[in-house]
């Protein structure tokens, strides 16, 4: 695959890169993706030490976006 990610800032590579990593392993049920990115959100605001709150809004935000863009391909199909 060829990267097409010019302009893009180191953490917002580290959530694309994530998702390309992980997604194949998280829930297949978009609901449930947006349940967890929510809970690490969550977790991001809680949390003391600032790589901790970092690290749980990179999780929160890959899981978000790999939701998202399934209900774009569901929207897409729908017509």
């Amino acid at each position: 695959m060829t990267d097409q990610r010019q302009g893009v800032t180191p953490t917002q590579h580290a959530v694309l890169d994530l998702i390309e990593a992980n997604a194949d392993n998280w829930p297949a049920d978009f609901e449930e993706r947006l349940r967890i990115g929510k809970a690490y959100a969550a977790d991001a605001i809680r949390m003391k030490l600032l790589k901790d709150r970092r690290t749980a809004a990179i999780l929160g935000a890959a899981m978000l976006i790999d939701a998202a863009d399934e209900m774009g391909r569901l929207i897409d199909a729908a017509g």
